[in-house]
């Protein structure tokens, strides 16, 4: 036992001189603990250039920006709202970029507010924005031209809040804009085919929930069928869906015992190549807001 209890000793006095010569007391200095390097992109794939600067474009007013890549020509398109009102569009080909006054061009559209969607469609570019009279314009252009047609007179429509998405269905061969209606804010879609511009209240045809008015409409393309996601004033995120029956209704975050949203602003989108869809929102309270995945 008393040869036991020495080994033990010595076990003891072993360690405590490594220990101090870790700190100090070791003619050889441990090496410095090493700083976790920071994670960066090579500068050789992220580059930056002022667009502004670069075409001589005026100054944005504050509200969005819209930007696609239009086909067949695959170029690039930014599209924002300027002062006065006027739709700009700042495009790329092969030779550089470029802008373009699409207000001007056809014509003198009437004048927007403050946001703009855009999208590519049978060779034309559209940009869908709401006039400070809260008609529904599209500024469409071609190789004949541009030209601009009042959506809300056309279909006999309800007047629009801010919230508007629009988008080109070529399988379909259709066009569509999502939007909320002022002041009942209701879901509605403005839709078009060969024979023209149509409406349909989603609140009458499918009982949807009113939205959320500090929100927006997102929408795509996914598995043959359209997809309109938003949030509605009972703070769940809501789909409407489409497939060869017609329109559907689900309540997304019911479905899967979701949070609710704090409304606002929130993204969606597809990914067709695992099959998937997903939701990020943001979720209540207010004093413990949380960002989360609806799929």
């Amino acid at each position: 036992m008393a040869d036991n209890g020495f080994r033990q000793l010595l076990a003891v006095a072993a360690t405590a001189v490594v220990a101090a010569g870790v700190t100090g007391c070791s003619s050889h200095t441990a090496p410095p603990t090493a700083t976790p390097a920071k994670a960066t992109v090579p500068q050789s794939l992220w580059q930056q250039q002022d667009l502004s600067a670069l075409t001589g474009a005026p100054n944005a007013v504050l509200g969005g920006i819209a930007s696609y890549v239009s086909q067949p020509d695959g170029g690039q398109h930014v599209l924002y709202v300027k002062v006065q009102g006027h739709i700009e569009d700042l495009w790329h080909d092969g030779t550089g970029w470029h802008r373009k006054d699409l207000s001007t061009a056809a014509g003198g559209a009437p004048p927007s507010r403050l946001d703009v969607s855009g999208y590519s469609f049978q060779s034309a570019q559209h940009a869908i924005y709401l006039g400070t009279d809260h008609h529904i314009q599209d500024l469409w252009w071609d190789q004949s031209g541009s030209h601009v047609e009042d959506l809300t007179a056309l279909t006999h429509s309800p007047l629009a809040t801010d919230a508007i998405t629009g988008y080109g269905f070529e399988a379909q061969g259709t066009q569509h804009v999502v939007y909320f209606s002022w002041p009942d804010d209701h879901v509605h879609e403005l839709w078009s085919d060969r024979t023209g511009w149509h409406h349909t209240d989603m609140a009458a045809v499918l009982a949807a929930p009113p939205a959320d008015q500090g929100g927006h409409p997102a929408a795509y393309l996914f598995g043959g069928g359209q997809h309109v996601i938003y949030c509605g004033q009972d703070r769940h995120m809501h789909e409407l869906w489409s497939d060869a029956g017609g329109w559907h209704l689900g309540d997304v975050s019911a479905a899967a015992g979701a949070e609710s949203s704090i409304g606002g602003f929130f993204t969606a989108y597809a990914f067709a190549a695992q099959g998937t869809q997903h939701v990020i929102y943001k979720s209540a309270p207010l004093e413990d807001i949380h960002l989360r995945e609806l799929w």
